[in-house]
């Protein structure tokens, strides 16, 4: 699914562009890893590892930060 539809049935406007929180699942394999990362950035969003639900903004995040542990949650913030 794209990020275009997941806003449509979320009813939100594309122009509206909110942060977004997801979980890496530990059965995912390396490319579905990728393929989360490229549709959330490609869409002018920065990745960040979630650290603890105080703190949301841990380390950007690229494809070897995918990789590194098999469970975790991430944080999209809007680029400007």
């Amino acid at each position: 699914m794209k990020l275009k539809e997941v806003f449509y049935m979320l009813g939100l406007r594309p122009k509206t562009r909110p942060f977004i929180r997801a979980e890496v699942f530990k059965h995912l394999k390396r490319e579905q890893r990728d393929r989360l990362l490229d549709s959330v950035a490609c869409h002018g969003y920065t990745i960040h590892r979630l650290n603890s639900q105080y703190d949301y903004r841990g380390d950007v995040l690229g494809r070897e930060g995918m990789v590194e542990s098999d469970t975790f949650d991430i944080f999209a913030t809007p680029e400007s």
